[in-house]
């Protein structure tokens, strides 16, 4: 059976795109440094190089590690890059440029398009181009691509706005075996054609008690603890976190370049007590997952694009409920509609 292979910089997009695969295969979000313990039955792999913030020629290392790995299995690979093309976008792409590059940054729910080598969201537009640094790239329109794929190599740049047009692009990928690289509804849309598996159903507990984990100090991040906060459910700090057993719902709430020693083992074993915890930022769920000493996160699905929700397998939060979101994902209603969508899990 074919098998496809996420590789992303950090860990809230790993387990966003694991949401977007689960529908058509079954899921599991690793760390790089766990990548052996790999369970048989996945059909979709995301790997989580927690790269986004560490120096270009250690990512690129991380990247051709996890790269070589997936080759030597047979799975195929597709690279996740952040929507907003933060991290280190060239150095990542590198060790995949033996085959031909697709990069397009478009996720529709969210009015994010690619057009002319540019990613755009409302009046920003960030060049690609730029980001891609010395890799050379050409830009196209989808029938442009989809014309002259015979003939393509290095790193190309799809336009890109609607769901139909990831559809399309992802057709193009697969027959001619290109690389795709996207923020996740691309490598979505691509896994869906290669990989045909049974589906499992997990086994989750009924959520009772939630906790938001919040290291993100981005504005709309906090736009979405104070409507939370204005809804009824109560704001904490983390340095008064000791005690958590009379809350059903809460949000600890700190800036984890600041209150980074906060989030240790003590603070992980208060969290246990809880069905479901929500992660915010993606170095505060990668330090909350790596002291928890998890093995992998089952994907179960999403509750938004990028917003993904899993199982913790192993360690000190064993088979609890984990959903994670990036700072800038979501209006000021994020949080209240995952705590909707946690009463109804089961």
């Amino acid at each position: 059976m074919v098998k496809f292979l996420v590789i992303s910089d950090d860990l809230t997009g790993a387990n966003g795109v694991a949401g977007m695969m689960t529908g058509h295969c079954n899921t599991v979000v690793i760390s790089y440094k766990s990548i052996e313990l790999i369970p048989s039955d996945a059909d979709c792999v995301v790997v989580n190089t927690e790269s986004r913030l560490i120096e270009a020629s250690a990512a690129e290392s991380r990247v051709k590690l996890v790269a070589d790995y997936a080759e030597a299995k047979g799975f195929i690979i597709g690279k996740r890059i952040d929507s907003a093309l933060r991290g280190n976008i060239e150095a990542e792409l590198r060790p995949l440029l033996k085959r031909t590059i697709v990069v397009t940054d478009t996720i529709p729910e969210y009015g994010r398009f690619t057009e002319g080598g540019y990613t755009i969201l409302g009046d920003s537009r960030v060049s690609i181009i730029e980001k891609l640094g010395g890799i050379k790239a050409r830009v196209m329109s989808i029938n442009e691509f989809r014309v002259s794929a015979g003939n393509l190599n290095g790193a190309v740049i799809v336009d890109s706005r609607t769901v139909g047009d990831i559809i399309e692009i992802a057709q193009v990928i697969h027959n001619n075996g290109f690389t795709s690289v996207d923020p996740g509804p691309l490598n979505a849309q691509v896994s869906r054609l290669y990989v045909k598996g049974k589906l499992r159903k997990p086994s989750i507990n009924e959520v009772k008690r939630i906790c938001f984990i919040v290291g993100s100090t981005h504005e709309n991040t906090i736009r979405q603890i104070e409507k939370a906060r204005r809804s009824g459910i109560k704001v904490i700090n983390i340095k008064d976190s000791n005690s958590l057993q009379s809350y059903d719902e809460v949000i600890v709430s700190f800036d984890l370049m600041k209150d980074r020693d906060y989030l240790n083992e003590d603070f992980v074993r208060q969290v246990a007590q809880f069905d479901a915890l929500v992660v915010s930022g993606g170095e505060t769920a990668n330090s909350l997952i790596n002291t928890s000493k998890a093995n992998y996160l089952e994907s179960i699905g999403e509750v938004m694009p990028l917003v993904g929700v899993s199982l913790i397998k192993g360690g000190l939060l064993d088979g609890k409920v984990i959903i994670t979101k990036g700072g800038i994902i979501g209006g000021e209603d994020a949080y209240l509609r995952i705590r909707d969508y946690l009463r109804t899990l089961t």
